[in-house]
């Protein structure tokens, strides 16, 4: 809609403006256009007044409401409702899935599973080596050969395999499969690594609205409403174990319920962590200014309502409205203008660039690299000291038990 010059308001498009030129080419009437800019359909004030387009029919300031109002059964005792003209999807909205570093599918050093693990296989493995190439086992010596291989698996691990040697076979089979073990996970640390430096993907979006139920529990997403709408009323009577919880979240943070639209989607771009239930159609008409590409949509919904055209109590004109209707939808002369605004708003907006998928290397991935390097080489120092200290320390032991021999 746009101003004139003396203030009056004159449609230019939209789903809704398109159904009132039609019911006034085919009734006919006259009608004038009156905004509301606070988007309000239907609120009590601080004195318990009823507001917004519901408030205007009820005390006669306007005739007729052309804005897909949804049935309530409070809204049927104070206006009248015409016949259903389209059926729409109530959804939840999100920012559009960004780019984020990708993994390594394979496994994942980081966790501190792994790390778990690999101090419990230390044990384990100098026990089974100790209990492979030794024949006979006595029980006052079995603590100390399982300190001892303990020993040399620790020399084995920070030498890398150039300190210790075993002669027997069965030994020796276990000690490849444990360095082809320890291989992979090399492997996967180096993969890990030049995957969060060089490969990024793309995050994966909400899918249904359990997802948005556990994200909203977990507290990785905020769940958002419009104030004045029947959405939010209705979300609050149910007794759905899943829309309940995202209401409890909407009553514990009243931020949540959000005022003008315009507001709504530029909070859904900027956090990229929030959630907001609304209307497909509303959402198709109002995000075009921003781009459709930039929100995310899934295919699950919280249901669905129907749009009709609401009157002040006693107009006397439903009959004929409803016959207008049926005539319309039966002809598809509505649904070919709701074909026609969806498309123009797909190509109001420009053209979206296609994302990136590959970028070049900047100073920041050098000089990670450069710090990984580095550690690398401080770590390996430390292997090679630690190496040297448990190398003499195994020779000052067998000198000193060499010469307590030669003592006796």
């Amino acid at each position: 809609m746009r101003s004139k010059a003396d203030g009056s308001i004159y449609g230019i498009g939209g789903m809704d403006f398109h159904l009132l030129q039609m019911l006034s080419t085919f009734y006919p009437f006259r009608y004038e256009i009156v905004n509301r800019k606070d988007y309000v359909f239907q609120k009590f004030n601080d004195k318990g007044e009823l507001i917004g387009i519901m408030g205007m029919l009820k005390n006669g300031e306007v005739d007729m409401a052309v804005a897909r109002m949804a049935q309530t059964p409070f809204r049927m005792e104070i206006t009248d409702f015409s016949a259903a003209y389209m059926l729409d999807t109530v959804v939840f909205v999100t920012a559009a899935p960004g780019i984020r570093q990708g993994d390594f599918p394979f496994i994942e050093p980081f966790q501190p599973m792994v790390w778990c693990f690999l101090l419990l296989s230390l044990p384990i493995s100098s026990m089974i080596i100790y209990l492979l190439s030794c024949p006979k086992i006595r029980k006052g010596t079995l603590l100390s050969g399982w300190m001892l291989e303990s020993q040399k698996l620790v020399a084995l691990l920070l030498g890398q395999g150039s300190y210790v040697s075993y002669q027997k076979t069965k030994v020796q089979v276990f000690m490849y499969h444990w360095v082809i073990s320890k291989t992979v996970l090399v492997f996967s640390y180096c993969s890990i690594l030049l995957a969060f430096l060089m490969v990024p993907r793309r995050e994966t979006p909400l899918r249904s609205v359990q997802e948005l139920k556990e994200a909203v529990v977990s507290g990785k997403y905020q769940f958002a409403t419009f104030r004045g709408t029947s959405l939010l009323s209705n979300l609050n009577e149910t007794q759905d174990s899943v829309f309940k919880v995202l209401a409890d979240h909407i009553r514990t943070h009243p931020e949540n319920i959000l005022a003008p639209k315009d507001d709504a989607y530029i909070k859904i771009l900027t956090s990229k962590r929030l959630a907001v239930l609304m209307r497909k159609s509303y959402f198709t008409t109002a995000a075009s200014e921003f781009g459709l590409d930039r929100f995310h949509i899934p295919e699950d919904n919280f249901g669905y309502t129907i749009g009709c055209v609401v009157m002040r109590k006693g107009l006397g004109m439903v009959e004929r409205l409803n016959r207008l209707i049926h005539r319309v939808s039966q002809a598809g002369l509505y649904a070919k203008e709701l074909e026609y605004e969806a498309f123009r708003t797909k190509i109001k907006h420009a053209k979206p660039e296609p994302p990136a998928t590959k970028r070049s290397l900047s100073f920041t991935d050098i000089k990670s690299a450069l710090q990984l390097l580095g550690a690398g080489l401080l770590a390996s120092t430390c292997c090679l000291i630690g190496e040297i200290c448990i190398h003499r320390w195994q020779t000052s032991k067998k000198k000193r038990k060499s010469m307590r021999r030669k003592a006796f």
